[in-house]
């Protein structure tokens, strides 16, 4: 009983709108860059050609198709990383503004590298990657947003039927169509108005799953491809413990400390010695010390590799 008034009034939730709309900008992205990009670089690929071959021999398009194309080509290959870098900052905005998923950037590009550097970079061309993967998968977000636009639309046709089809009994009209995902049905007569009436009302009950699912997908893909990477989130994952380690070794210092400290006080206004507190004090200042340099073997190991990292982290156990 749960599930079918969950089935019922998921439609009308607010975490259904803001997935039918990530599912439309889904779209919009997934459809538009590609033609975008073709389109730019068919006129890219036009234009040089037909600037080269002004004077030539040949005619523009083989010049164009000779020239041009290569060139489009080498530009793409050097924007393609950045474009793709800064598309996916797009796409995680969207995931966290309307679904609530945080997905972690990951690093970025390394300065000073020069052109090549940027070529070469692994999560540039998997934010690429990315967008290749969008193309297929925006066809299932697309059926989602056609069936929150075609159901209500649908609904409609037995409350205006009358309204417009009133026309006297020796008119025959031609009948109206009625779409729904797996193609378009006819309506002649006021009684089949009622099997468009039941599609629209299939096809609301059924988009805000189809747009979760959809959705689904999309975050499985972004978490893979847009987040930073296995290695990568391993020596964040170590720096963060390394850091959490450093601070709660510097609370209990600072807690023995002052039991130490206390504790001196307390001997001293009693007017009793308190042997050992210096040798005490003594062998904690030797272990704050050989965690510093702990510490520090572990920060020079993530920098230059992480096997040097896991070695350095071995120190502590001898």
């Amino acid at each position: 009983m749960a599930g079918l008034r969950e089935a019922v009034t998921a439609p009308f939730t607010a975490r259904a709108l803001r997935e039918v709309l990530f599912c439309l900008a889904g779209v919009g992205l997934g459809l538009g860059i590609p033609v975008l990009v073709c389109g730019s670089g068919g006129l890219g690929a036009a234009g040089a050609g037909a600037a080269a071959g002004r004077d030539g021999p040949h005619p523009p398009a083989t010049l164009g198709f000779l020239i041009g194309t290569p060139i489009v080509l080498v530009a793409l290959v050097v924007a393609a990383p950045l474009v793709g870098r800064g598309l996916g900052t797009v796409h995680r905005t969207l995931a966290a503004r309307l679904l609530g998923e945080t997905i972690p950037a990951p690093a970025p590009v390394r300065s000073g590298g020069g052109p090549l550097a940027r070529i070469a970079d692994a999560t540039g061309w998997r934010a690429v990657l990315y967008s290749v993967l969008k193309l297929p998968l925006s066809v299932p977000e697309g059926y989602a947003v056609f069936c929150w636009v075609a159901g209500p639309v649908d609904l409609t046709y037995p409350f205006w039927w009358r309204l417009f089809r009133n026309h006297p009994a020796g008119v025959r009209l031609d009948p109206v169509p009625v779409v729904t995902p797996f193609g378009a049905f006819h309506v002649a007569t006021f009684a089949g108005t009622f099997a468009a009436f039941a599609a629209g009302a299939a096809m609301v009950l059924a988009a805000p799953w189809l747009a979760r699912g959809a959705s689904w997908l999309d975050l499985a893909l972004m978490r893979a491809l847009l987040g930073p990477g296995r290695l990568a989130q391993r020596v964040r994952d170590l720096e963060e413990t390394r850091a959490r380690a450093v601070d709660d070794s510097a609370a209990l210092l600072r807690r023995l400390e002052r039991d130490l400290h206390d504790g001196a006080a307390d001997g001293g206004h009693s007017g009793t010695a308190q042997p050992g507190h210096r040798d005490h004090r003594l062998l904690l200042r030797r272990r704050t010390a050989r965690q510093r340099r702990q510490t520090q073997l572990r920060q020079r190991g993530h920098r230059g590799c992480p096997a040097a990292g896991r070695r350095a982290a071995g120190v502590r156990g001898r």
